[in-house]
This record gives structure tokens, C-alpha cells and sequence, in this order.
């Protein structure tokens, strides 16, 4: 070969030489080009670093984690060695609201890396202001505390409406009719009442009730009857005799000092019977009982009427 192609080779040579040169050069810089993100984690309100909070790094398009750290002392942490990309930043500490943060870390061919700083406040998950978070405690606290106030508005409208129900009573013409009746004749017997008012037996029963229930009237049985008082602490009312009764406080009337056994021979019936009625008019205070030995003296007590407590 001749000195040309000598000449030519040799530069060859130095074209491959200067290529491989170049391509180890930039193989080195892209390899060197690599970006990291640090920065501090802190309380929200009081700014005090938060130890041992953890940052973890997701690529953002699939969120793989891509690697993970903690703070120190002083709530910094650093990661390294990211290509460039979309990232998700995920910040988590115990008795903290989590954050998430989309960041953008770049590199370029020249070696030359991004810095990424990112510092986060996090809030405390008792912090009502951040977010409606609450404690369990309080929740439930306000929970009975707002059935405590439903319960007492429910009592004061119950006691309200019962008030307003009873004035509202009396305004049917039918049963104020009723109440004034009692109300003129105490002691009044049913039987009595539907004859004066010339009612139905089912209107009456029915007003009669609804004037007990509401408290304005109050009955008591008596012997056959069941009579009807207006409602208050005390009332003067007549005594209703019984037939039987008005013959037993004649005799007694008549024979001061009678014996049950002698009343009984008078008017025909037997002592078990005249010993009922006794006890009845003794109990509403017409006569008073004498125990003599085995027998018993009955005496009259003047009274045209007498004190009834209506409960």
C-alpha cells in the first residue's frame, strides 16, 4: 500500500478514538444526572419539627412506590438518586392529617440535577378547624347532648299540648253541660244525670269519662251508685242514703243506744246485713258505735251534711 492509504488510516483511527471519547463522556453525564427532594415536616400550629414522620415516594402515573424515608430530630428528610418525572409525595405521622403532593423532578443530558425542596405542614387530627375532624369522645358527647335537648322540648311541647288539650275540653256544648251539672248537684249518682239531661247512655258514658280522665270530675261507688264529684282538695256534698239505710238510722233515732242485733228484729233483716249498713253510716259520720261487752250501742250524730276529700 502506498502513503495515501497510510495517511487514511490513521485518520480513522483518530475519528474512532475522539467518538469513543465522546460516548464515554456522555454516558458518564446522563448516568451523573440524577435529582433528589428534601425538606422539613412540622406541626402545622405550633411550626415544631415532627420526628419520625414518614415521606414515601410513588411514581405518579401507576403509584408504585419508588422508595421511602423518615425525618430526624429535627424533622428533615432527603431523598436521592430520582429520575426525572411526575411523583407523588406522600406525608404520613402519627396524630396527623396524611398529605399527598404531585411534584416534577427534572434532570438533563449536561449533568445538570433538580433540587427539589418541599417543607409540609401537617395538621393535628384533633384540630377541628382542619377539615371536621373529631374525636369520638366529643361526638358522642354532642350526641347526648343534642337527645338530652330533643327529649326536654319534646316533654315541655307534651306538657304543653296536655294543657291546651284539657282547657279545650269544655268547649263542647255537650259535655260543659255535664260538668256543670256535677258541678251544681256534688254526688250526683249516673242514673240521676242521664234523667236531669235527658242524654244517651253512650253520650254520657263517653263525656263522663273524658271530664275523669281530664281530672274535672272524680266518682266513687256508693253502695248501688256510682256518684260524681267535682275535682278539688275538699267538698261539702250530700250523704246519699240507701233505703235500708234510711230505715236503720230511723230506728236508731228513735232507740238511742239500740243494739245492732235489736235494729236487725225491727226492720227484718239479719245482722249481717244491718252490721254492713252500720259500718257504712258510722264511716260517713251519722251515728257513732258503743262497744258494751259483746254488743254494740248505736247512737245518731245531727249532720246534713259532711267534709268528702276529692283526691
Amino acid at each position: 500500500m502506498g502513503r495515501g492509504s497510510h495517511q487514511i488510516t490513521a485518520f480513522t483511527m483518530t475519528i474512532l478514538t475522539v467518538t469513543l471519547i465522546v460516548l464515554s463522556f456522555f454516558n458518564t453525564t446522563v448516568s451523573a444526572g440524577k435529582a433528589s427532594i428534601s425538606g422539613t415536616i412540622t406541626d402545622e400550629k405550633t411550626k415544631e419539627p415532627i420526628v419520625n414522620a414518614t415521606v414515601t415516594i410513588y411514581y405518579y402515573e401507576n403509584i408504585t412506590e419508588v422508595t421511602t424515608t423518615k425525618t430526624d430530630s429535627n424533622g428533615y428528610y432527603k431523598i436521592s438518586e430520582l429520575s426525572s418525572g411526575d411523583y407523588l409525595v406522600k406525608i404520613q405521622a402519627n396524630e396527623y392529617r396524611n398529605e399527598s403532593i404531585k411534584i416534577k423532578l427534572k434532570t438533563d443530558q449536561f449533568g445538570v440535577s433538580d433540587t427539589y425542596e418541599l417543607n409540609v405542614h401537617l395538621s393535628p387530627i384533633s384540630d377541628n378547624g382542619g377539615g371536621g375532624n373529631v374525636s369520638w369522645v366529643t361526638f358522642l358527647l354532642g350526641f347526648f347532648q343534642i337527645g338530652i335537648i330533643i327529649t326536654i322540648l319534646m316533654v315541655i311541647s307534651l306538657v304543653m299540648y296536655s294543657k291546651i288539650k284539657r282547657e279545650n275540653l269544655l268547649k263542647n256544648a255537650v259535655r260543659k253541660q255535664i260538668f256543670e251539672y256535677i258541678k251544681e248537684n256534688p254526688g250526683i249518682h249516673y242514673r240521676a244525670i242521664l234523667n236531669g239531661l235527658d242524654l244517651p247512655i253512650g253520650v254520657l258514658s263517653y263525656h263522663l269519662n273524658r271530664l275523669e280522665k281530664a281530672q274535672f270530675v272524680k266518682s266513687r261507688q256508693d253502695g248501688m251508685f256510682r256518684r260524681f264529684y267535682m275535682r278539688g282538695p275538699k267538698t261539702e256534698v250530700q250523704f246519699f242514703l240507701s233505703e235500708i239505710q234510711e230505715s236503720i238510722l230511723n230506728v236508731i233515732k228513735k232507740n238511742l243506744g239500740i243494739s245492732q242485733s235489736k235494729i236487725g228484729e225491727k226492720i227484718n233483716v239479719s245482722r249481717k246485713v244491718v252490721n254492713y249498713h252500720v259500718n257504712i253510716l258510722s264511716q260517713a259520720g251519722l251515728i257513732f258505735v258503743e262497744t258494751r261487752g259483746r254488743e254494740t250501742a248505736c247512737y245518731p250524730i245531727e249532720l246534713k251534711t259532711r267534709p268528702v276529700e276529692i283526691e
